[in-house]
């Protein structure tokens, strides 16, 4: 039904409105034309992924079991999909020098070895397109290889892959990387987890260790890393 006030109340509304803006020439609304001809957005820049990527093996620098060219397949699979990952490596005899040619000191660190402390080298090179840092101590690795010889697996594994834990999460400060997961590879790197938790996450918060998630896959169920 027709009122004058609902007359009165239509007319009110109406003189509220903004009037809309001239449109420019060739008929479109002024600030549709300006959104037409404007740069066009661009998406942000993904972020990268940091993984610090913990292995004994990787083909072709260091290969004794299939584990190293699963560990190259996987490194070069997360670096298609744009991960900054890059590879922890002891220098063990297994090593094929000749792959190190553009190989740089970059960092020394010092870490416990019993009641004692000892003091491993870290070099820079580049495989197959990966950064990689080979962590040198000639006592325990040197011309020995990654897990034993003929007569079996070396009695002081143990020993050599505590060093070599160690070694890896004190050197993330000194080769300003502060990964977020640490990608640890088979028993050789099973005491990285609980190492980062004890003696980092607990003592430094604010070491790159501590920091970082830690992420531990086993590849092969048979070896156990079991000493006496």
């Amino acid at each position: 039904l027709w009122s004058p006030r609902r007359k009165s109340l239509a007319s009110a509304s109406d003189s509220y409105r903004t009037p809309p803006a001239p449109s420019p020439a060739g008929g479109r609304p002024r600030d549709l034309a300006a959104r037409v001809s404007g740069p066009p957005r661009r998406p942000p820049a993904p972020r990268r992924l940091k993984i610090a990527f913990v292995t004994p093996e990787l083909s072709p620098l260091a290969q004794r079991t299939q584990l190293a060219e699963w560990c190259h397949a996987l490194t070069q699979a997360l670096r298609a999909s744009n991960a900054d990952v890059r590879v922890f490596l002891p220098r063990s005899g297994s090593v094929q020098e000749e792959q190190l040619t553009d190989a740089q000191r970059v960092a020394t660190v010092r870490v416990a070895d019993g009641g004692a402390v000892t003091e491993v080298t870290i070099d820079s090179a580049t495989v197959d397109g990966l950064p990689v840092y080979v962590f040198d101590h000639p006592q325990l690795f040197g011309a020995r290889n990654a897990y034993g010889d003929e007569e079996g697996p070396y009695p002081d594994n143990w020993r050599r892959y505590a060093v070599f834990s160690r070694a890896v999460l004190a050197s993330l400060e000194d080769l300003d990387f502060a990964p977020e997961i640490i990608h640890c590879v088979d028993w050789t790197t099973g005491l990285i987890p609980v190492l980062r938790r004890l003696e980092y996450s607990r003592k430094k918060p604010d070491h790159p260790a501590s920091q970082a998630g830690t992420f531990f896959q086993v590849l092969n169920l048979a070896m156990q890393g079991a000493f006496e």
